[in-house]
């Protein structure tokens, strides 16, 4: 595992209305499609994912390899990934998801330096 040096922010693209948890959805849906599982025994491929109640849940380890965005290498471990359950074409983040999404940038930034 590398010292992440940056954050990337993504979004599900599956609107909350037809899941407010879409974590368990994205774990069998990143399985079927790569099938890496993590050191913390999931398939979902983002380090951190965001349900629409503000609830975050840990999928990979900092600095552990992911399969979000392998352009450019961005999935090597030194760019951490956060999802945010939710389709944002087509509605606004909850303000929980902001909130957990706030907390967890100023926790991350501080302790990588990032």
């Amino acid at each position: 595992m590398v010292k992440p040096s940056c954050i990337m922010i993504h979004h599900t693209a599956v609107a909350t209305t037809k899941n407010p948890d879409q974590f368990k959805a994205t774990n069998l849906y990143h399985q079927a499609k790569w099938n890496v599982k993590s050191s913390k025994r999931f398939y979902n491929g983002y380090h951190y994912e965001i349900a629409a109640n503000g609830k975050i849940r840990q999928a990979r380890q900092d600095g552990e390899r992911s399969v979000a965005c392998w352009q450019k290498r961005m999935n090597d471990g030194r760019c951490l990934h956060i999802c945010i359950d939710g389709n944002f074409d087509i509605e606004e983040p909850k303000p929980e998801q902001i909130f957990s999404l706030r907390d967890l940038l100023r926790k991350l930034a501080k302790k990588y330096q990032i």
